[in-house]
C-alpha cells in the first residue's frame, strides 16, 4: 500500500490554492502597510538595528538546521545499496 504525503481530502490543487491564497494575502498586507505609512517622531536606539540582525540571522539558523538533512543531500552523492550494485552488473 502507498502512503501518499497528504490525505485525499487534501490534494495538490488545494493545496496549490491555499499557497496562491496566502501570497496574495501577504502581499495585500505588505502594500496597505507601505500605503498606511505615518510618520513616526521617535528616537531608534543603536541597538534596534542589532536586535533585527540577531532575529533575522536566528531565523537563517533555524531554517538551515531544520532543512539540513536536504541541503545536505543537494552536495553529496547518492549511495549505491548493495543489491543495487548487484543489478548493475
Amino acid at each position: 500500500m502507498k502512503m501518499h504525503l497528504y490525505p485525499d481530502a487534501i490534494t495538490k490543487d488545494v493545496m496549490h490554492r491555499r499557497v496562491l491564497y496566502l501570497a496574495v494575502t501577504g502581499a495585500i498586507f505588505l502594500a496597505l502597510s507601505c500605503m498606511l505609512e505615518r510618520p513616526a517622531h521617535a528616537y531608534v536606539d543603536p541597538g534596534s538595528s542589532l536586535l533585527l540582525f540577531q532575529s533575522a540571522s536566528a531565523f537563517v539558523t533555524g531554517a538551515l538546521f531544520y532543512f539540513r538533512r536536504r541541503i545536505k543531500a543537494l552536495f553529496s552523492k547518492p549511495r549505491v545499496s548493495h543489491t543495487q550494485q548487484g543489478t548493475q552488473r
